[in-house]
């Protein structure tokens, strides 16, 4: 899961409070960040894997390829767009 917030500021007050509320366990999958480094995030985590587990029984195994530098453009661009339509209706910090 990500937290994304503009200014460093705002982005230690999101994490201190998940920290005040949530166990260290949900803490571990919380990735806190600013909207330039979401993209970089979301790369990593697009690494191609193969992991095997049991379905009702049954050892799969599965895999994850990583996609195209055209599709992984587009898919960048379509994170920005998103972001920056977000971040459209925040109130400016002086």
């Amino acid at each position: 899961m990500f937290a994304v917030a503009a200014d460093a500021r705002r982005l230690r007050a999101i994490e201190a409070q998940a920290r005040e509320r949530l166990s260290g366990e949900d803490m571990a999958r919380i990735l806190f960040l600013k909207p330039e480094l979401v993209a970089d995030a979301l790369d990593r985590l697009a690494a191609p894997t193969e992991e095997p587990s049991l379905v009702r029984g049954y050892r799969v195994k599965v895999s994850r390829t990583t996609v195209g530098a055209a599709e992984a453009q587009d898919r960048r661009a379509a994170v920005a767009r998103v972001i920056a339509q977000s971040m459209r209706g925040l109130p400016k910090d002086k």
